[in-house]
Formats: C-alpha cells, sequence, structure tokens
C-alpha cells in the first residue's frame, strides 16, 4: 500500500502506524482534504460512489456498525436536513437554537473541568480558553444556530440516539470555527478524532513517496 497522504489517509493502518521509524503517518492536510471531500459526497447523497468509501468506513480500528454510520450520512445529506428543517415551526428553530447553545456551554465547562483534574489530558484548555469560549457563546448566537438543521435531521433517529451526545460534543471542542464544526459532524467518528490528528504529519517530512 502507498503511504502517501492523498492515497493512504483514510486506512486504519497509517492512522495507528505512529511510530517514527515506519512510514505510515498521513499528512494532516491530505487527511483534512479527505474529511471535506467526505462532507461534501454526504451532503450531496452520493457518498456510495467514492473510491475511499470503505476506507472511509473502516478508518477507526473498532468502527461504529455500517448501518449506524449509513443513517447518520443519509440524515444528513442536503434533502434529508431541508425537509427536517421545513417541517419544523419557527418555535422549534428557536428553542432547537437556544439548547445547542446551552448545550455548548456545557460541554466547555466538562471539558474544562476534566482538564483541571486530570494532568495531560488536553492541557489547552486553559481558564483563558474557557472565559474566552463562553464570551464568544454568548456574543454569537448564530454559530450554534448553525448546528440547529443538522440535530432536527438526525435526533429523531432512534438507531442514532445513543450518538448524539458525543456527536455534538466533538464539534463543541472546535467552536467558535463553525465550518470546521459541521466537517467534524459530517465526518464523525471517523475523522473527528483529536488523536490521530495530533500523529498526523503536518508536512511531507519523513513520508514515504
Amino acid at each position: 500500500m502507498l503511504q502517501r497522504g492523498d492515497v493512504a489517509a483514510l486506512s486504519a493502518a497509517a492512522r495507528f502506524d505512529t511510530e517514527l521509524d515506519l512510514p505510515g503517518r498521513p499528512l494532516l492536510r491530505d487527511v483534512l482534504y479527505d474529511q471535506l471531500e467526505a462532507t461534501r459526497l454526504i451532503l450531496r447523497g452520493q457518498l456510495g460512489g467514492w473510491g475511499k468509501l470503505d476506507d472511509f468506513l473502516n478508518a477507526l480500528e473498532d468502527p461504529p456498525p455500517r448501518e449506524q454510520l449509513e443513517e447518520l450520512h443519509r440524515r444528513l445529506s442536503f434533502e434529508s436536513v431541508s425537509e427536517a428543517v421545513n417541517a419544523a415551526e419557527a418555535i422549534e428553530l428557536h428553542a432547537t437554537a437556544f439548547g445547542m447553545q446551552i448545550l455548548l456551554g456545557k460541554t466547555a465547562d466538562m471539558a474544562f473541568e476534566r482538564a483541571q483534574h486530570e494532568q495531560g489530558w488536553r492541557d489547552e484548555l486553559t481558564p483563558e480558553w474557557h472565559q474566552l469560549y463562553l464570551d464568544i457563546l454568548n456574543e454569537d448566537p448564530l454559530i450554534p444556530a448553525r448546528l440547529v438543521p443538522f440535530f432536527l435531521a438526525v435526533q429523531p433517529s432512534e438507531q442514532l440516539q445513543a450518538m448524539i451526545g458525543a456527536w455534538i460534543a466533538e464539534a463543541a471542542m472546535l467552536f467558535p470555527d463553525w465550518r470546521v464544526m459541521l466537517a467534524v459532524l459530517f465526518t464523525w467518528p471517523q475523522l473527528a478524532s483529536a488523536g490521530w490528528r495530533a500523529t498526523a504529519q503536518i508536512s511531507e517530512s519523513g513520508a514515504t513517496r
């Protein structure tokens, strides 16, 4: 298997071969490109024709059931999201946006508290980070509101109920960059894990061509 990032970025082998003497680490920019491409295809309902589909579905060593991922992707298509928004009353949209704002704030609170008590876990979550997160959240409610259509599309699915909390929480950690948050929602959990991002190469240094 070629180990250049644009070929092997999605493979579980490339994801977890992180030792310095192995050529398996994908380039970060290539994995992010794959994340954006998967997002585009899911939104269009065209993921099934992607040449990297099998790699994408098995990007984790212990991936979720394929049926669950297919249900998530189906509900995140533009058609499904549009139907969910059109079926919602204005008061439901407003209430969901308010609830999303509260959920993001609680996620930031819990992550900050964990970082304070668990040495070595997300050291970047400082008191300054926490305060800035809450300040931006309170000053710009349009950011959590952008997530509402996708939440409304996914929430009714009984098959996806168990993963909605973790699904939102992963995106919440990337607030306030709502574009990146959406990419995480579309590719959760396959390309949304922070762990492999930390081990992916930022440049081509050490990559096998």
